[in-house]
């Protein structure tokens, strides 16, 4: 079954066509029969954009734009088997390491801005995250900065749609590594990033240890990544006020346990540490667990790992690279276990940068498992946190639009009971690009979203 949907610059409605014996299509050029529901011809050259998975059932999507001597875009969808869509996310997940043509065009102008930046000030200024302030209190200088690097103004604007998640990031590192930051330590010379625009904490962490931080601080990092030919160095390089004192540096408990092994002298205790995770309900133990989850996962045993990976799920301590990281390292039961109870914060860890090329192949999965309550949570989240807060990275009001067609019809409907009503028809009815996107209709009607329960974007 072919289903294309098609809709003209003037009328925001998609027009359901199912009867297109005539399809055909090159990679160039497709002739369809689409118009209000009546069949007319209508020949137009095509550029693919992008390939998205998606749908409960298994919908593969393909979204197309016509050159602009047409006035109408559509979008190809084909069943696919659930497992086939599963096997396909894996294959993404896999290959999230490698760069996109975009990430390879601005990332790295992205970065080298956001290193000169001084965020650290304006930051403290306004005593919350670059990402989480208004876009107009750091934009225009941003602009500047980046004006000095490029001369193509439409580079310009690209670079500048990734400071918000770059920030994201550095701001994200800082925040899990507080216990090693002596007073304003910056770090950021020592960042290793990726392709992809994120930070290699593991590259990063060696690359702090080569500094000249504190020998106590440097142990506590290295506790934290279970490099453990640095562990026993710095252990044996401490005086004995410094191994007394590494707990006024962090009472982590992976630092805890490997500062109990080293005094005895024995090897690192994997059953005890899974004892231990089992039976704490110390958020502090989860925070700490979280942040080196990815490192020692694999060491635990598997019902313990699980355990362990789904507590940092539940209090979204891991970071989204993390996440996959992690996901990866499970089999596809466990996957689907994870999938089936978390369903909706499975949902936000794909939202964020660089891994929303698979959102849509998550949603198509979890789409079955998601309540209708969590399912206005989202929605509440995308709209009020990220659309309405002029996160740019992705086209996210494209993104929710393609998310709103896979829903199930029975949240389509009840959506007119809810408070978030009269902002989703903003956002269904743009149809153009997301510079013209009217904030203005969208602002005061986000306002007045102010009782229903929703997870923040940034955790």
């Amino acid at each position: 079954m072919l289903v294309v949907w098609t809709h003209s610059r003037n009328n925001p409605t998609d027009i359901p066509v199912t009867n297109l014996s005539s399809l055909e299509q090159t990679s160039s050029f497709c002739k369809f029969r689409a118009k209000r529901g009546h069949l007319v011809q209508e020949t137009a050259r095509v550029t693919c954009i992008s390939r998205i998975l998606e749908q409960s059932g298994g919908v593969k999507r393909i979204f197309y734009e016509l050159n602009k001597s047409s006035k109408y875009r559509f979008q190809l969808f084909r069943f696919r088997r659930p497992e086939r869509r599963f096997h396909e996310l894996q294959i993404k997940m896999n290959d999230a390491s490698i760069p996109t043509m975009f990430q390879k065009t601005f990332v790295k102008h992205g970065i080298e801005i956001c290193r000169h930046f001084d965020f650290k000030t304006l930051e403290a200024e306004s005593k919350t995250w670059l990402c989480l302030m208004p876009i107009e209190k750091w934009e225009e200088s941003m602009y500047r900065r980046i004006s000095k690097v490029l001369n193509i103004p439409s580079n310009r604007k690209q670079i500048l749609k990734l400071v918000k998640p770059l920030s994201l990031e550095i701001s994200s590192w800082n925040h899990d590594h507080y216990a090693i930051m002596e007073n304003k330590s910056n770090f950021q010379e020592s960042f290793c990033w990726t392709e992809q625009g994120t930070i290699n904490r593991l590259q990063t962490a060696k690359n702090i240890l080569k500094t000249n931080l504190d020998i106590r601080r440097k142990f506590v990092l290295a506790c934290m990544y279970f490099l453990e030919k640095d562990i026993k160095a710095l252990w044996r390089q401490m005086t004995p006020s410094e191994k007394n004192s590494v707990k006024t540096v962090s009472d982590s408990l992976i630092v805890e346990l490997w500062t109990d092994a080293l005094r005895k002298r024995r090897k690192f205790d994997w059953t005890l540490l899974g004892n231990k995770i089992l039976s704490s309900d110390n958020s502090y133990d989860i925070l700490d667990i979280s942040i080196s989850l990815p490192y020692f996962l694999k060491k635990l045993e598997a019902d313990v790992g699980l355990h362990c990976f789904a507590t940092s799920i539940n209090h979204r301590f891991l970071h989204p690279e993390q996440f996959r990281v992690c996901l990866l390292e499970l089999n596809r039961d466990q996957q689907m276990k994870i999938f089936g109870a978390y369903a909706l914060k499975v949902l936000l860890y794909f939202l964020h940068w660089p891994h929303q090329e698979m959102f849509f192949d998550v949603a198509g999965i979890v789409m079955p498992y998601l309540s209708e309550r969590d399912f206005f949570r989202f929605v509440h989240c995308i709209i009020r946190e990220v659309i309405a807060k002029k996160w740019s990275d992705v086209d996210y009001v494209k993104l929710f639009k393609a998310f709103w067609q896979m829903s199930p019809d029975t949240f389509k409907e009840n959506a007119k009971e809810n408070e978030i009503y009269s902002s989703l028809l903003v956002v269904l009815g743009h149809n153009l690009d997301l510079e013209s996107f009217p904030m203005e209709q969208l602002l005061p009607n986000v306002a007045k979203c102010t009782s229903y329960d929703h997870p923040s974007y940034v955790a």
